[in-house]
């Protein structure tokens, strides 16, 4: 390494190492927030992993465009509790307007 010093390579890699754990900490923390997000529109209290969290979130999302495009119809019950959830979003929705 020609005319860099050590101690300036260390220091640049502690930043982006610093840099690293911080984005990984406002993902964790976006996920988390957004999973107490779907628990409040699910009503469940079961802990979810971040891909049973993303998963919820997309089928959220997709029911409450339906709703806004005024093409909501019940989906098939898929065995995971989408079909519960979109009921209870219509429930909620109608509550609300």
């Amino acid at each position: 390494m020609v005319g860099i010093a050590v101690d300036s390579i260390v220091a640049v890699l502690a930043v982006c190492l610093r840099w690293s754990r911080l984005r990984v900490k406002d993902i964790n923390d976006a996920i988390k927030e957004l999973g107490q997000m779907i628990a409040g529109h699910t009503g469940s209290s079961q802990p979810m992993t971040r891909l049973m969290i993303v998963q919820e979130a997309v089928t959220v999302i997709t029911a409450l465009e339906q709703q806004l495009r005024g093409t909501a119809t019940p989906p098939a019950d898929d065995g995971c509790g989408t079909h519960f959830l979109a009921l209870r979003m219509d429930k909620n929705w109608n509550e609300r307007t």
